[in-house]
């Protein structure tokens, strides 16, 4: 099956609803002379980005049980981390809230930008 031509949609995502935003990055982590972990410095990036609330048809595509928190998507050019890499996860803060970046998806045939799924970080009590 032949693939049709490639385009740059680039733009086109980030007309949609592009700001920036501030988000937090860890360096890598280490040990200490017990061998317990300790985490890296915080870092706070502002990124170009385009952020939306997954919504519908989206929601009904995650797994039974992470249907019920809070998802939003992230577009961006811009590299971000998920937990399980050795920076750690990224967060943002978006509509008060704070997100974490929970899965990555590289867009490579259509203008090499990147996007993410965030699920809502509860807060302490909650």
């Amino acid at each position: 099956m032949a693939l049709g031509p490639i385009v740059d949609v680039s733009d086109v995502v980030f007309a949609l609803s592009e700001a920036t935003y501030q988000f937090t990055q860890s360096a890598a982590g280490s040990y200490n002379a017990a061998g317990i972990a300790v985490r890296g410095s915080s870092t706070i990036i502002d990124v170009l980005a385009s952020i939306q609330v997954v919504t519908g048809r989206e929601l009904q595509r995650l797994r039974e049980g992470r249907r019920n928190e809070e998802w939003i998507k992230i577009f961006t050019l811009t590299q971000l981390f998920t937990e399980g890499t050795a920076q750690g996860a990224t967060y943002v803060n978006f509509n008060g809230e704070n997100f974490e970046v929970d899965r990555s998806f590289r867009k490579d045939l259509y203008g090499n930008y990147f996007q993410y799924r965030a699920k809502l970080v509860p807060r302490i009590g909650q």
